[in-house]
């Protein structure tokens, strides 16, 4: 604040009977800009989900997992009016270019990104295509079932996934068309027991590194992993697609263990008892140590010996035979929507219902966010169907996210432009409802003297506009 003192007379009159000292306060131009904006749920959130599944031959006894407890998914998913579509493809990258003419054989075979169709039908399940659910968890399981366990040894799930949104399969004509829309969340869900082999489209790469190898193609892809295309390349090029990485989620249940809710990548499990360990002895020093897990004639140095028949590798109904994968764990944590689970587990009904809650994202755009990202300056409200007043919602930390009852600020940045991105997102029992009338008040803008406010004050708006 400028302070200016202006002394009128002179130095003698002041002498003579004193002067009186005037004291002017000069204050710049201030102003606050409040917003708010209000609006009335007409249409439910849209969901985009497709799920890469490793087709391999060690994936019989998992894939019958997903399908034994996909009805879960479903059923969660459809608690709520979200508009969701489902579609598979493989890890399976070893095929020819793309046939153009629809209906051909290979036109939906689940290969190079191409979503899968058991029958030649439309790929793309629509939730609202079905009369229930049981229709859909139906269709959905043949897809599965159609995978099977005869694709590439080289499983390349995240170069599949970013093939499968991308624009040369997605435009009108190709075999993804309409897969992707523009305002829905894309969901990815990785199912592999095996390493990520995504390499560069160079084919001299592949044909002479990779594919001409003595090595089995699980021991090239963790050999050669230095020439594999990096992790943050298929993150970026699937963050491409949706304009920023809000609009993405990504899970995956790969092989890795679970404790105290930290998903650690490069472990074997044995789950005798439905939950992974990291008992395997093959792969108890993978990957700093590659071993053959379907070997049990060579155990690495160093390993642990199981007690029973078996001395170097577990069999039976109790084993689960999988290599730890940190690829896949490092995809998923380039985005916030996340979820990661061990594929060693005897049922996968808690760890689709997890990632069903997170599919289900309800955000409400800002024009701009809070001034400063001050997320104290936000007031949320909500109005249900019936009811004649609206109520505050409460607030949820940031750090607590979709794990709360509420509404939070989730920040964004647009991959075109660098700038940021500020969304309402309700979470908990604050769902969308259709009919459901929302007002968000929020202070935009504090320009001069009053700018510099204490953290937990709230800005005296001297000048306020209201946009809607």
């Amino acid at each position: 604040m400028f302070r200016r003192v202006i002394t009128p007379a002179c130095a003698l009159a002041f002498l003579v009977s004193g002067c009186q000292r005037y004291v002017f306060e000069f204050q710049p131009e201030s102003k606050v800009i409040g917003k708010s904006v209000d609006l009335t749920v007409d249409r439910p959130s849209e969901a985009d989900i497709l799920f890469v599944i490793d087709s391999s031959g060690s994936m019989a006894t998992h894939q019958a997992n997903l399908r034994n407890n996909i009805k879960v998914f479903i059923e969660t998913l459809a608690l709520s009016p979200q508009k969701f579509q489902i579609g598979i493809t493989t890890t399976d990258l070893n095929c020819a270019n793309l046939i153009p003419a629809t209906g051909t054989a290979d036109f939906w075979d689940g290969k190079c990104g191409r979503l899968l169709s058991p029958d030649g039908a439309d790929p793309i399940m629509r939730r609202v295509d079905y009369a229930d659910n049981n229709a859909l968890i139906d269709r959905f399981q043949k897809t599965v079932e159609s995978v099977g366990i005869a694709g590439s040894g080289y499983e390349q799930g995240l170069k599949a996934a970013a093939r499968a949104v991308s624009a040369d399969l997605t435009a009108p004509g190709k075999s993804n068309a309409n897969f992707v829309r523009p305002t829905a969340l894309l969901g990815i869900v990785f199912m592999s027991d095996e390493w990520d082999c995504s390499y560069s489209d160079d084919p001299q790469l592949g044909d002479s590194i990779f594919l001409q190898t003595r090595l089995s193609a699980a021991q090239s892809c963790y050999e050669f992993e230095p020439k594999l295309e990096t992790v943050k390349h298929w993150a970026d090029a699937v963050t491409q697609v949706k304009g920023r990485a809000s609009l993405v989620s990504a899970s995956s249940i790969t092989a890795g263990t679970v404790a105290d809710k930290v998903f650690t990548p490069s472990q074997c499990s044995v789950g005798g008892d439905g939950l992974p360990t990291t008992a395997c002895s093959c792969f108890q020093a993978q990957p700093t140590a590659f071993c053959k897990y379907t070997d049990p004639s060579s155990p690495p140095a160093g390993s642990v010996v199981l007690s029973g028949p078996q001395e170097s590798i577990c069999f039976g109904d109790g084993c689960c035979q999988a290599m730890g994968n940190p690829r896949y764990a490092s995809f998923v944590d380039f985005f916030r929507l996340r979820f990661k689970d061990s594929i060693c587990r005897t049922e996968y009904k808690q760890t689709l219902v997890e990632i069903a809650k997170i599919l289900q994202r309800d955000c409400f755009p800002l024009e701009d966010g809070p001034a400063g990202g001050r997320e104290d300056w936000i007031r949320v409200q909500r109005r249900g169907v019936g009811e004649t007043a609206f109520v505050d919602v409460p607030q949820v930390p940031a750090s607590v996210g979709f794990d709360g009852d509420g509404w939070f600020l989730f920040k964004d940045s647009l991959t075109t432009t660098g700038a940021t991105v500020s969304e309402v997102c309700l979470t908990g029992s604050f769902k969308r409802v259709i009919g459901d009338a929302y007002k968000i008040d929020y202070t935009s803008e504090v320009a001069g003297l009053d700018s510099d406010i204490p953290a937990g004050d709230t800005p005296n708006q001297s000048t306020t506009e209201t946009g809607r």
